[in-house]
């Protein structure tokens, strides 16, 4: 595995028994990554989150920061193969603090904010400054 950039997020599996590798992933962009958080689904399903700054491929998909620091929600099956990935983000700066899945499947993030977020409900916009924010995200 290989650095995309300056600094990128990498999750591993770890088997039980013998606490080998089972499957390693990078995720980075062509900056500069931070903050990451990680959770598990009931089925094995694995989220990441991370602040990105500039540009990161994941298979097909080429998610841009859209000006400063964005949040990205990365789901990966449980195998490690990358099923979606979200941006989060406008050109002010957002930065996730927590990830938490719930037992519905739904995706719990909290962090701050700048600016307007594109929500799964709408916008999202910080009322003034810096805000935090408490958001879920459908299965």
């Amino acid at each position: 595995m290989s650095s995309h950039g300056e600094s990128d997020v990498f999750v591993m599996k770890l088997g039980a028994e013998t606490g080998n590798v089972v499957w390693a992933r990078g995720l980075g962009g062509s900056i500069g990554e931070d903050g990451p958080r990680v959770a598990t689904t009931r089925d094995g399903d694995v989220l990441v989150t991370f602040d990105l700054v500039g540009t990161m491929e994941l298979g097909p998909d080429v998610l841009q920061s859209r000006g400063g620091t964005d949040l990205v929600v990365v789901r990966l099956t449980s195998d490690g193969t990358p099923m979606r990935a979200r941006l989060l983000g406008d050109a002010a700066d957002q930065h996730v603090n927590g990830l938490a899945v719930d037992a519905a499947g739904t995706t719990i993030l909290t962090g701050l904010l700048q600016g307007v977020m594109d929500t799964t409900s709408g916008p999202l916009q910080s009322p003034s400054g810096v805000s935090s924010f408490l958001m879920k995200l459908p299965p």
